[in-house]
């Protein structure tokens, strides 16, 4: 798995060996802020950088070998700058994916949408509870769609990736809802990454905690205060359902 710090650097993550080993600076050449990031199938990183208030968002594309960057020539407008990203599979074509987004832009959110060509086509609007709310997205190797929302409790839920509505939605009690947050899937497990607001703790950085559905158990002290605040993650559609053995 990769991680993308507030800082503008790119880290790889073990989760087993609870190991982040530092890339480099992304080589982003733009001064909006980094926010969030996926990763496809060539193990490519799909980066959103935003303006601090949202008026305008772009992305990258970046090595995860060296973090050098380049244009990805999306076109982000209409509510669409700042927001959650995950590339999903299709299960009928293996080898396809696509990159799935969700409107964070201001409040309330705007729902989910899919990368088409260089612009966002809107998909829908959550439904249920989650209406109006905002997510991080990730991906699974079995080509489904997930979403890390900031509620209190934050919530776990499974996607339609045809309309947006909520398939499944899982509370889970002791992780913060955080100011800075990512989240992704590798193992059968979900990786969560949450830190505080900066201003109200200057000195805390994030923690990850690990939520296995096999079991419903939530550690939420799998890391703490790993010396860095997470605002992006990103794993690959490649990568295993299960723990390796």
């Amino acid at each position: 798995m990769y991680v993308l710090s507030q800082d503008n650097e790119l880290y790889s993550f073990r989760p087993d060996r609870k190991e982040f080993t530092k890339i480099g600076v992304l080589g982003c050449r733009t001064g909006m802020d980094p926010n969030s990031m996926a990763i496809d199938r060539n193990a490519v990183a799909w980066v959103n950088y935003v303006e601090p208030d949202d008026s305008e968002g772009t992305l990258f594309k970046v090595s995860t070998e060296d973090a050098s960057c380049e244009p990805s020539g999306t076109t982000l407008a209409d509510g669409w700058a700042r927001l959650g990203m995950g590339f999903s599979s299709d299960l009928s074509r293996p080898d396809e994916e696509e990159l799935f987004v969700a409107g964070a832009t201001g409040r309330p959110g705007i729902g989910l949408g899919r990368l088409d060509g260089a612009s966002v086509t809107p998909v829908g609007e959550f439904s249920g509870s989650m209406r109006d709310t905002s997510a991080e997205l990730t991906g699974t190797g079995d080509g489904r769609l997930f979403g890390f929302f900031t509620t209190t409790p934050v919530q776990l839920a499974e996607i339609d990736k045809d309309t947006g509505d909520i398939i499944e939605a899982t509370d889970l009690p002791g992780i913060e809802t955080p100011s800075a947050w990512a989240f992704s899937f590798w193992g059968g497990d979900f990786y969560f990454y949450t830190a505080p607001d900066e201003f109200g703790s200057p000195s805390r950085t994030t923690n990850v905690s690990r939520y296995r559905p096999s079991d419903g158990s939530i550690d939420t002290d799998y890391m703490t205060d790993i010396g860095f605040r997470i605002v992006g993650a990103g794993v690959s559609t490649c990568a295993p359902l299960e723990l390796p053995r």
